[in-house]
């Protein structure tokens, strides 16, 4: 980031005290030697970023796609010597999916590799192909009880060597969210013992008619639901004869206890419902994979990814049920479905420039905030079974898409996005103004300006401000708040975008060393980096399109704000085709004061 100046609002403030009274009045309060300046200042900032130069990353974070992994699992350790960093687990390229190497990290984005977190023993059922890891730090109810500490669980899949290859799922255990992972042997709680050379998950099992008997498994995962009931999803592999993938689930007695005769069927190619009718939602390439269950307001979000992973069009799809097992109903695509994906729009073929491959998705609470972390291919533009996958991350959401809610995704992006607040120490108060707004085309549409979502696809459901012409947007605080930085989201679309912001003046009263300032801090034609936000259609040189996710941003030291006056007018468009000027969102990064 660069400075457009090196002087401290206060030192502005302390020059203005000893100046003669110019633009800015002064003022003797009667309180002995204080001094008390008012008016208005320039208030010194970081100016908007420009591609490949250096940002704050205490405070933001850009998915740059430099960590190669894939398939990727997230924790966040809160205890013992690895306290504050999240531990990561991803099908591992690098070591020739041999095993699984772990990576550490404080901010979600930038990760330390530990080293191979497991690798099989020479006996092991599973030898190759290792793929999707997923680790869950679990205590049982009797560690509960006796004040223990609990142990990381690791599921994952291999081939399994004795059985001609096909895919199985097997369970490690460490002390260490580092490892190393020890494949699990003994006996569980039904009186089947494992061996080095048994899987976790015997297909052999499952009811004779049942699809799943001596099926192959791949992709399972952890839930532990509100009650302490845990359960396993898992993925029925399109392979040896199977004409789709398809999403199945079923509970544990107890972490090593898998109970078979409940298994249950979730998802189908190309259905809304398991029992739906064919072709109830256009899904390519017979892909049903990746599970994993958020719950949310007492509903059950099945996510999954869909297509092939060597596809553009590799995305994240969500169902919804009452119940851990379903039934789950898939959301529509127009109305959000895909909540993690490279099209533009629904049912489209145009594809964004700046992402491809995104699925395989995970989540990770930070805080009051959640955060999906997933692969796209790291060459943004081009993919295939080739190309490296990379590891990326962004806020997710849940809104109401008209029917009932649903996940949202500030994503994928490729732009300067904000740290969560756990990490970074400054939350979005944006929410907590009073908003009023000029020439706004709706009434009552400055509720979209501070929703904590930025339209990012051609849903109907996410709305944007909009204004007929010049705009002047108040934010008023019921107190003081530490204002550290400003985003405001441009529109969606280019034709109603802004090339700057005009003013923007931050209510204020600071004091230093007997001196005080009470006013506006004042920055005005704040940029907006359009060679980095707007991108040129390759068939057409005359039209232009918006990357999702683009601010205009300004960082300054901290400063108490009351409230916060935004310009923006009709002049500082990209075009004059109309007067419509759109605001997608406006964060404000904050501490208590």
């Amino acid at each position: 980031m660069k400075k457009k100046g090196i002087i401290a609002l206060l030192c502005c403030v302390l020059f203005a005290v000893a100046a003669p009274v110019g633009a800015c009045g002064k003022k003797n309060d009667g309180g002995g030697n204080e001094t008390v300046a008012t008016g208005e200042k320039p208030l010194p900032h970081y100016d908007q970023l420009t591609e490949g130069q250096e940002y704050n990353r205490n405070l933001f974070y850009v998915n740059n796609l430099s960590t190669y992994a894939a398939d990727p699992s997230i924790i966040y350790v809160d205890d013992g010597a690895e306290k504050g960093y999240f531990y990561m687990y991803a099908t591992s390229d690098e070591i020739g999916a041999s095993g699984y190497q772990a990576w550490r990290s404080k901010d979600l984005t930038n990760w330390e590799c530990t080293g191979v977190a497991f690798t099989p023993d020479r006996d092991s059922w599973g030898r190759q192909n290792f793929w999707a890891p997923e680790v869950m730090y679990y205590r049982s109810p009797a560690q509960v009880e006796a004040n223990e500490p609990g142990k990381y669980y690791m599921v994952y899949n291999a081939w399994k060597i004795s059985d001609n290859y096909r895919h199985s799922i097997g369970l490690a255990v460490s002390d260490s969210p580092k490892g190393p992972f020890v494949q699990y042997t003994g006996t569980n709680s039904d009186g089947r013992t494992l061996t080095i050379s048994d899987a976790f998950v015997e297909t052999k099992l499952f009811d004779a008619q049942s699809p799943l008997y001596n099926a192959p498994l791949i992709d399972a995962s952890l839930f532990l639901d509100d009650d302490g009931k845990l359960y396993l999803y898992f993925v029925y592999d399109i392979q040896f004869g199977a004409t789709s993938s398809s999403i199945w689930g079923m509970p544990l007695k107890d972490i090593f206890t898998p109970d078979y005769s409940a298994a249950v069927q979730l998802t189908a190619y190309r259905k809304v419902t398991v029992d739906g009718a064919a072709d109830g939602i256009n899904e390519l390439d017979k892909t049903n994979e990746g599970p994993v269950v958020l719950k949310h307001n007492g509903k059950y979000y099945l996510t999954f990814s869909t297509s092939q992973y060597f596809r553009f069009a590799y995305s994240s799809a969500q169902a919804i049920g009452d119940k851990p097992l379903g039934p789950f109903t898939k959301v529509a695509l127009e109305k959000g479905g895909n909540f993690i994906t490279a099209l533009s729009a629904p049912g489209k073929d145009d594809i964004y420039e700046h992402t491809a491959g995104t699925g395989h998705h995970t989540f990770a609470r930070v805080g009051d905030e959640v955060y999906a972390i997933y692969h796209a291919f790291a060459n943004r533009k081009t993919l295939g079974n080739g190309e490296h996958r990379a590891i990326a991350v962004d806020k997710v959401s849940f809104v109401n898409n008209g029917e009932q809610e649903i996940i949202y995704c500030n994503g994928p992006s490729y732009s300067i996005q904000p740290l969560p607040a756990k990490v970074s120490g400054y939350a979005n108060v944006a929410g907590k103004a009073s908003v009023t707004a000029t020439n706004a085309a709706e009434e009552g549409a400055t509720v979209y300006l501070t929703t904590g979502t930025y339209k990012n696809h051609d849903f109907d459901y996410i709305k944007e401000f909009k204004s007929n012409g010049d705009t002047v947007i108040t934010m008023t605080f019921g107190k003081a708040y530490d204002v550290k930085a400003i985003m405001i989201y441009n529109a969606f679309n280019y034709d109603e975008a802004f090339s700057k912001i005009d003013r923007i003046a931050l209510t204020t009263e600071v004091n230093k060393d007997g001196a005080s300032f009470k006013g506006d801090a004042v920055i005005t034609d704040l940029g907006f980096d359009k060679d980095w936000y707007i991108y040129i259609d390759r068939n057409d040189p005359t039209d232009r399109f918006m990357r999702p996710g683009g601010s205009a941003i300004a960082e300054f030291d901290e400063i108490p704000v009351t409230k916060i006056v935004i310009t923006i007018n009709k002049s500082s468009k990209f075009t004059t085709d109309n007067d419509t000027i759109a605001v997608s969102d406006i964060v404000v990064l904050a501490k208590e004061a």
